[in-house]
């Protein structure tokens, strides 16, 4: 049976019928390394080109134990990462490999309008889907 591994480094809440009905605490995270170049300045004010090209895998201890087929849930920037550079996919494959964790898939919260849940003050709190590339 699949096991849902959050490495965000927040709680994912899934909502349906305006109630929370799945909780997945973060188990560590997943972030993306960068290389960072100066290009032309915008409107005056510096700007810069951002080309990920890698990626930092911390666990937690206690999520560190053998799984199969893990659904990993990532930051939106780090599933489009993993499509747009199979290598990133690849370390982060490696790296759960190594702790004994197969991947199955990556998705992350979608935050789009029809999915997110924002409390009366409009923080999210919620999404109602995960979504994938």
């Amino acid at each position: 049976m699949e096991k849902v591994l959050n490495l965000t480094p927040h709680d994912v809440v899934i909502y349906k019928d305006n109630k929370p009905v799945a909780v997945f605490p973060s188990a560590g995270s997943i972030r993306l390394t960068e290389k960072v170049g100066k290009v032309n300045p915008v409107a005056g004010i510096p700007t810069v080109i951002t080309e990920f090209n890698g990626v930092s895998v911390v666990l937690a201890q206690e999520f560190c134990t053998q799984v199969q087929d893990a659904v990993v849930i990532v930051s939106l920037p780090v599933l489009q990462a993993t499509k747009e550079n199979p290598f990133i996919r690849e370390k982060i494959k490696k790296v759960l490999k190594d702790k004994n964790i197969i991947l199955k898939t990556i998705v992350a919260p979608d935050t789009g309008n029809d999915s997110v849940v924002k409390d009366n003050k409009g923080r999210i709190i919620g999404v109602k889907r995960f979504r994938t590339l």
